[in-house]
């Protein structure tokens, strides 16, 4: 019995350590392993978010890489998702507009896959005024998130919090740890 365990485990390991970069169809780059530190061989970090670049709303390309040394929160959502189009007002002005935006960026990617007209609506339904990232699809696999999901990515670029829905006590309290405040 320990053996099959063992063997089990051994599987699990290997299965989850492979951490190859992608790139859809669409643009997205996603690079799943190691996250912001240094290559060179070393083992990866099982934390680490996901990297990527997209097309924003309403102009240009925004990299999570952009971000470092930020707290960063990401919020998944479908340009028409009841629940996200609820949420997302909360969002703006209990998050994006109660930080100091040189230490918290706030940012939306749209996992449905809208195009410009799609995530301008969502934009303007909701009242936000931070990021939507278009074509996040597959963002969203890399992160293991559907629409209506809200991750945390601390300075050093790993996943610190992940929970389906806003819970902004949940995540105020979070942000405010990681920001020491």
């Amino acid at each position: 019995m320990k053996k099959v365990l063992s063997l089990i485990c051994l599987y699990f390991f290997i299965a989850c350590s492979t951490n190859p970069a992608t790139t859809n169809a669409g643009g997205t780059d996603i690079d799943n392993g190691g996250g912001t530190g240094g290559g060179g061989g070393g083992t990866t970090n099982p934390n680490a978010a996901p990297a990527f670049t997209l097309d924003a709303y309403p102009s240009g390309k925004i990299s999570l890489k952009d971000y470092q040394g930020k707290v960063v929160y990401l919020f998944f959502v479908g340009y028409n998702c009841p629940p996200c189009i609820a949420s997302a007002p909360s969002t703006q002005s209990e998050i994006a507009e109660k930080y100091d935006t040189s230490k918290l960026q706030v940012l939306a990617l749209d996992v449905w896959d809208g195009g410009t007209g799609d995530v301008a609506n969502f934009q303007i339904q909701t009242g936000i005024k931070y990021p939507v990232l278009m074509k996040a699809s597959t963002v969203g696999t890399a992160y293991n998130a559907t629409n209506d999901y809200s991750v945390l990515v601390d300075q050093n670029g790993d996943i610190a919090y992940s929970a389906y829905g806003v819970n902004i006590t949940a995540l105020k309290e979070k942000i405010n740890q990681l920001l020491g405040e």
